[in-house]
C-alpha cells in the first residue's frame, strides 16, 4: 500500500521527536561523552535526520528547553563562580561576562538563572563555614583586647585572650611598618597553633575568627561588610574609647549576635 503524504508527515514528526528526546537526555546529564557524540551520530542515521534538522533541533533544545550544551554551560560557570567568589561584580567584570555570553551564547536568562545558583551554593557554604569558627577577637587598634568570643562547648584560646590578642596586633603594626607606602600592610590570615586565623581590620578595630581550615573569600567579603557596618554604627563609641568595658557593651552585644554566640565569653 502506498504511503500517503499525511502518513510520511506523521512518520516525519515521530523521528524528530525520537531523536529530540534522545538528543535532550544526552544533554541534561551534563556531558556529552565521545560514546554518546558516536552513539547520536549513528541514530541520526538510522532515523533519516538531516544535518540541518539536527542542527535546528540542538537550538530547540537551548532556547525553548532551557538546556544548554553541557561544555560551554560548565565553562561560563565556573568563570561565574570565580568572579563573584568577593561577592562583588565589577563593570570590568560585567564586561569581560557579557562578552563571554555572545562567544558562548549563553542566554541572558541561562546567566541569571547560574548566578542565583552559585549565590545560594555560596551562602549554604558561608552558613556551614559561619557554624565552623572557633573564635572570635575583637581588638582595638592600640592592641587592646574588647572581647574574646568562644563558640561552642571547646574554648580554643582562653585563658590566652589577651595574649593572642597583642600578638596579633603586635604583627599588623610590625607589618605596617615594613610594608609602609605600600597599597596595604595588614595580615589577612596567621596560623596559631592549629588553628587558622582569618583578621579582618577597620579604622577602629580587627575581627580574628579561628578556624581549623582556611575560610572562603566570600565569608572574609561578609566579615568585611560586618565590620564596617559596625564601625559606621558605632563610630562615636569606638573613637573615643578610653578602655571602660561598659560603654562597649553594645558594639559587644551587637558581635555576639552577628556570629550566634551564646556562651559567655571573656570581656578582657
Amino acid at each position: 500500500m502506498r504511503e500517503s503524504a499525511m502518513d510520511r508527515s506523521g512518520s516525519d514528526d515521530e523521528r524528530l521527536i525520537a531523536y529530540k528526546k534522545a538528543l535532550i537526555s544526552v544533554m541534561s546529564d551534563g556531558v556529552i561523552t565521545p560514546v554518546e557524540e558516536d552513539m547520536l551520530l549513528h541514530l541520526r542515521r538510522l532515523l533519516s535526520i538531516s544535518d540541518e534538522d539536527a542542527e535546528r533541533i540542538y537550538h530547540e533544545i537551548v532556547t525553548k528547553e532551557g538546556i544548554e550544551s553541557p561544555v560551554r554551560v560548565d565553562t561560563y560557570r565556573e568563570v561565574l563562580r570565580q568572579v563573584i567568589e568577593d561577592t562583588v561584580i565589577s563593570e570590568d567584570e560585567q564586561r569581560v561576562l557579557s562578552a563571554l555570553r555572545r562567544k558562548l551564547g549563553i542566554s541572558e536568562e541561562l546567566h541569571e538563572t547560574l548566578l542565583q545558583s552559585l549565590i545560594k551554593e555560596a551562602e549554604i557554604s558561608a552558613v556551614k563555614e559561619k557554624e565552623s569558627i572557633r573564635d572570635v577577637l575583637v581588638i582595638y587598634h592600640d592592641g587592646r583586647l574588647i572581647t574574646h568570643i568562644p563558640r561552642g562547648k571547646e574554648e580554643c584560646i582562653a585563658p590566652d585572650s589577651d595574649l593572642v590578642a597583642g600578638m596579633l596586633a603586635a604583627i599588623q603594626s610590625f607589618m605596617d611598618d615594613v610594608y609602609s607606602g605600600v597599597a596595604t600592610g595588614d595580615i589577612e590570615e596567621v596560623k596559631y597553633g592549629d588553628r587558622f586565623f582569618m583578621i579582618e581590620t577597620g579604622k577602629y578595630i580587627s575581627i580574628a575568627v579561628s578556624s581549623r581550615e582556611r575560610l572562603s573569600e566570600y565569608t572574609r567579603r561578609k566579615i568585611r561588610d560586618f565590620l564596617r557596618c559596625l564601625e559606621s554604627g558605632f563610630e562615636v563609641t569606638l573613637k573615643q574609647w578610653d578602655g571602660n568595658m561598659n560603654s562597649m557593651a553594645e558594639v559587644i552585644a551587637r558581635i555576639r549576635e552577628e556570629f550566634r554566640s551564646g556562651d559567655k565569653g571573656s570581656n578582657g
